[in-house]
């Protein structure tokens, strides 16, 4: 059943489906049980993107670069950084400035700044990145990154 934007935000669903996600990302399900997350947040992100508020989409922010922290599926970490990547396409500056502030636990139990963590993170794996459309989206997002910063 094909639901508008508006109905679907109108019946209250926009919070549950959010919730579906973060279930998706959190650390209680194997790489295999959450592949198509990726995908999931983007549609959740282009249909309901400009009503949600900024902390529901830096909480998204901080459960995706969390999760592709500890990914091990290419697919997984390929898509999560499909969504990364949309975001900054987005609105990339409230990005990187949640990335900035934000204080992350890495794999091995340090902290690091979100931003340096999800940098590392994209460079290690961009080879896993092999679908075209999610080499374009990734691809375009560090041109305009490193754009900003120089």
């Amino acid at each position: 059943v094909n639901r508008s934007p508006s109905q679907v935000a109108d019946a209250g669903l926009v919070a549950p489906l959010l919730q579906c996600v973060e279930r998706l990302l959190g650390p209680g399900l194997e790489d295999g049980a959450c592949c198509f997350v990726g995908p999931f947040a983007i549609l959740l992100l282009e249909k309901f993107g400009k009503l949600l508020p900024q902390d529901v989409v830096t909480g998204l922010l901080r459960a995706v670069v969390l999760r592709l922290a500890r990914a091990e599926l290419p697919y997984l970490k390929q898509e999560l950084l499909v969504v990364v990547a949309r975001l900054m396409h987005e609105d990339l500056a409230s990005v990187v400035t949640a990335l900035r502030s934000m204080r992350l636990p890495t794999p091995n139990g340090a902290e690091r700044v979100a931003l340096e963590l999800l940098l590392s993170l994209w460079v290690a794996n961009a080879d896993v990145v092999r679908a075209r459309r999610a080499r374009n989206v990734t691809v375009s997002a560090l041109c305009q990154l490193h754009q900003r910063c120089s």
